[in-house]
Order: C-alpha cells, then sequence, then structure tokens
C-alpha cells in the first residue's frame, strides 16, 4: 500500500496524487484526508491529479466522496492538473464530480478557496460538532465496507483453485 502524504498549506491541505494507485491507497487517502480535517481543520483541500494518466469510475466516485465529505465538514475540495485526455473520458463514462470545483492547476485551486471560502473557514459553527461526528460515523462506515469489500476480492483472486468434487 502507497503512503501518500496530506501536506498542510496553511489554513489547507493539499494531496499530489502519483501514478499506480490502487483502490485501497484511495481509500486510504480518503480516510487519511479526513481524520487531517476532524483533528486539524481547514478551510479546503486542493488534490492535485496531474500525476495521473487515468481515472477510473472507481476512483473518481472516491473522489467525489471525498467532496462530499469535507464538505460535510465544514472545508471545500477542489480537483487541479485533470489531464485533457482524463477529462474527455470522465465526461464520457458519464462522471461529473460534481460535489468538487475543478481548476487548472495547484496555485488556481488554492485562489479558488480563498476567493469562496469566506466567513468562519474552520467551520466551528454551533452544532456542527454533532454533525460532524454523524458524518464521521457514515463516512467511515463506507469506508470500511469498501475496504472489507476490496480485500475479499484480493483474498479471493489469492486463494488457489480447489478442484471440483468428483
Amino acid at each position: 500500500m502507497k503512503v501518500i502524504p496530506v501536506l498542510r498549506v496553511m489554513d489547507c491541505y493539499l494531496v499530489c496524487l502519483i501514478a499506480g494507485l490502487a483502490d485501497e491507497d484511495i481509500i486510504k487517502l480518503q480516510e487519511d484526508i479526513l481524520n487531517k480535517l476532524w483533528n486539524e481543520p481547514a478551510k479546503g483541500l486542493v488534490i492535485d491529479l496531474s500525476a495521473l494518466d487515468i481515472v477510473d469510475s472507481y476512483m473518481a466516485r472516491i473522489f467525489d466522496d471525498i467532496g462530499v465529505a469535507v464538505k460535510t465538514m465544514g472545508a471545500q475540495a477542489v480537483i487541479v492538473g485533470l489531464r485533457p485526455e482524463v477529462a474527455m473520458t470522465l465526461v464520457e463514462m458519464g462522471i461529473s464530480l460534481s460535489h468538487l470545483k475543478i481548476a487548472l492547476d495547484v496555485e488556481s485551486g488554492f485562489q479558488i478557496l480563498n476567493s469562496t471560502v469566506k466567513a468562519n473557514p474552520l467551520g466551528r459553527q454551533r452544532g456542527l460538532h454533532k454533525r460532524r461526528d454523524k458524518a464521521m460515523e457514515r463516512i467511515q462506515e463506507s469506508i470500511d465496507s469498501r475496504r472489507d469489500s476490496i480485500f475479499k476480492k484480493v483474498q479471493e483472486s489469492r486463494s488457489p483453485s480447489r478442484p471440483s468434487g468428483n
């Protein structure tokens, strides 16, 4: 499993993805991002996809889920560095990434966060902690379910074939 750093840059987080990520890596990244936001709130997250030649439908769905979760936690998520061929493929597959803002590069991503996230950037509003707790619980259940499903598939693919009984 690859470790993808979630870096603090001023009052935001930055994640620069690398090529060759497995589904388990993306799920672990989702978990790491949400834990970082929970422990040290920030006003936003920038996810740099410029190193990725391929974004499959599962990965795109996880990115969109990250956008929903980040927003639930009082922050905003921006995807940057989306290559033209990747963008075209996502459109052809009918994937919209509707819960994320999209920018050309990292600098533009931070500009979006600075211009759209205004008052109370840490999301410390009355009642937010209860909503965060519930959201984190639902997100953790989703992550656990996905992880279990992936590990089960991996174990099944690694187990030797059993001869049929005659």
